[in-house]
Formats: structure tokens, sequence, C-alpha cells
């Protein structure tokens, strides 16, 4: 015998949806709800913000750059006092006179000042004994030479306080020679030889440049 064919399930029941104001599958009447703006045609869309304005900035032209003013190397400065009678210093520019011999070198050994128009030369007790007449001559003659023929000349004994152009020249020759020694000292080869050799730097063997002119 064939079989019994299998009972047919009933369909499933479908639930039906519903929305506020709104009946499917009812008999109710269907309400249209609010259409939301972007659906709406007619809605108007912000106007988008226009781009920033460029502005035509003017190119300007680069200042031009400034050179440093140079820096003056230092200079042994003349000691200015009432030695000097213009631009003239006398323990400075002593040798311009041109007294040679040994009337040049007493007179470098003396401290100057005036006196009206009279020359005043200050000289220490060991040169002044070997001062005579004629060295004072030829002293005369360079300093009227170089200010005049009104002026005299008056020497004497006291102390110079070191303010004489032989002094002068010692510390300038002194400077000069510090100059020189700390230039050697600080010179990369020279320092790389006493490092490695374990050397030293005999200082009485440097001399400074003799500038020339």
């Amino acid at each position: 015998p064939e079989p019994d064919p299998a009972p047919e399930q009933p369909p499933e029941a479908v639930p039906a949806l519903e929305e506020p104001g709104n009946s499917i599958g009812g008999e109710g009447d269907f309400e249209p709800g609010p259409v939301p703006d972007y659906l709406n045609e007619d809605a108007q869309t912000p106007a988008a913000e226009p781009p920033p304005a460029e502005v035509d900035v003017p190119a300007t032209e680069p200042s031009p750059e400034v050179e440093p003013e140079p820096v003056p190397e230092p200079m042994l400065q003349a000691e200015e006092n009432e030695s000097s009678a213009g631009e003239f210093v006398w323990e400075r520019d002593f040798r311009t006179l041109g007294i040679v011999g040994m009337p040049g070198n007493l007179a470098s050994h003396t401290a100057m000042s005036w006196e009206g128009d009279t020359v005043m030369l200050t000289m220490e007790e060991g040169h002044a004994r070997l001062l005579n007449a004629r060295h004072e001559e030829k002293i005369l003659a360079a300093l009227r030479n170089r200010f005049g023929d009104t002026i005299t000349v008056r020497i004497e004994q006291g102390e110079t306080a070191g303010k004489t152009p032989a002094a002068w020249e010692e510390r300038q020759r002194v400077a000069r020679q510090q100059a020189a020694e700390s230039s050697i000292k600080s010179d990369p080869l020279v320092k790389s030889i006493v490092e490695r050799f374990e050397a030293r730097v005999v200082e009485d063997s440097i001399r400074p440049v003799q500038n020339s002119g």
C-alpha cells in the first residue's frame, strides 16, 4: 500500500508592521507623516562658505646685510700727562726729536713738564752726574727745532716716577715679549709637540717680531 501523504503545514502568519500615523495591512486611513528635509526637493541646502580671499602680498626686497665695523686691534697706549705739548707725547714721541749719542741717552731718562715757555726736564741722580754743558746744548737745539726758538730748557735733578721715554720703551718691550710668548704657547702645533714629547718652551728663546718702518 502507498504511504499516506504528509499533512500540509499551515502557512505562518506574517505580523503586520505598524508605524505611528500609518496602518499597513489594516483598514484605517493612510495619513502621510512629515517628509524629512533631506528628502524635500524644495528644501534649500545651506550655501557653501566662500573660500578665503587671496591677498597678493608684494614681495619685499631683502634688506642689505650690514657688515659689522672691524674691531680695531688693541694698541699699547702712550701715557697722556703734563709732559705732552699739543699732539706730542714726551715718552712716546721722544725719538722723533733725533737726539743721538750721550745727550739722547741722558734725555731719554728725564721726565718732561712745561712752565710757560720753559721745558722742565727732571733727571734722576744717577744720570744727572753725567750731564755737561755740551749735552744740554744738544738737547736744547733739538727741542727748539721741534717747539720753536722762543723756548728755554731747564734740567734739574729729581724723581721721574717712571715717566721717561726709556721707562716707556721698556714697558713696550715687556708687553711685546709677553704677547709673543702667549702666542707661541697657544699655538696648536707647539701644544701638540709639548704634550707628545713632554717638552717645554724656552721662553728666553722667543723674540717678538720687529715692525719695519
